[in-house]
């Protein structure tokens, strides 16, 4: 985090609150595995870093404790990068698989799925070889088109509740997969394009069942290359 990203948002919106800009650089950099489960978070050292007072630090890390990202540490009043342990890990990927799969089957009762281009583009360009960042980005926009194209407002509802936890566990996965197996990204294209073609040929459960399988594989993953916290 920097000044310049600070920046950079009031450059395009004079009127965002503080607090919500560092609420989302503090969120992306927890959910993109830049700040690791346990870390500590100095509300003077952030406030230096980014040049502004501590009181929109502290609004933004209230606002990340009530959103579950960040914990308080009851002895010095300070806070922390929440941690999730293996069973935070099996409920999350859980519910990932009800509201995705569902999401899946939901697009392909579609006669024509929106956005149906833009995630082939995406199936695609995961196997690329981009960096990190960029790999991460077209995951988690794969992920969640095909839930904004499901049509279910309440469907979309929930996701959007869930979301910060989804993309932390997601990218944390993808980070310790990528750096373990070489063919994990073939692997992850193939699987999105089952997905994706289910949905092109309107069948439903088909693509509800492709949609089970990669999250499964997936969660399986995250025990194999990781231990399983994050």
């Amino acid at each position: 985090m920097n000044k310049e990203q600070i920046n950079a948002v009031l450059s395009h919106n004079p009127f965002e609150q503080l607090s919500d800009i560092v609420f989302n650089l503090i969120k992306q950099d927890i959910t993109s595995s830049i700040l690791k489960p346990g870390e500590k978070l100095n509300i003077s050292k952030i406030s230096e870093e980014l040049n502004i007072s501590r009181t929109p630090v502290r609004e933004a890390l209230i606002k990340l404790y009530e959103s579950g990202l960040v914990n308080k540490d009851p002895d010095k009043q300070g806070f922390y990068v929440s941690v999730l342990n293996t069973e935070d890990i099996r409920k999350i990927y859980f519910l990932r698989t009800a509201i995705e799969s569902k999401a899946a089957f939901l697009c392909a009762s579609q006669k024509t799925c929106p956005n149906i281009d833009t995630l082939k583009t995406l199936a695609e360009n995961i196997s690329k070889p981009f960096s990190f960042d960029k790999l991460s980005s077209i995951d988690t926009q794969f992920h969640n088109l095909i839930v904004y194209s499901c049509g279910n407002n309440f469907l979309i509802e929930i996701y959007n509740f869930m979301e910060n936890k989804f993309n932390r566990v997601r990218v944390s996965n993808l980070m310790n997969v990528i750096e373990n197996d070489m063919e994990a990204l073939q692997k992850t294209s193939a699987e999105h394009f089952a997905v994706i073609n289910s949905i092109s040929a309107n069948m439903p459960e088909l693509a509800e069942k492709e949609m089970i399988n990669h999250i499964t594989n997936a969660y399986k993953d995250t025990f194999l290359y990781s231990n399983a916290e994050f």
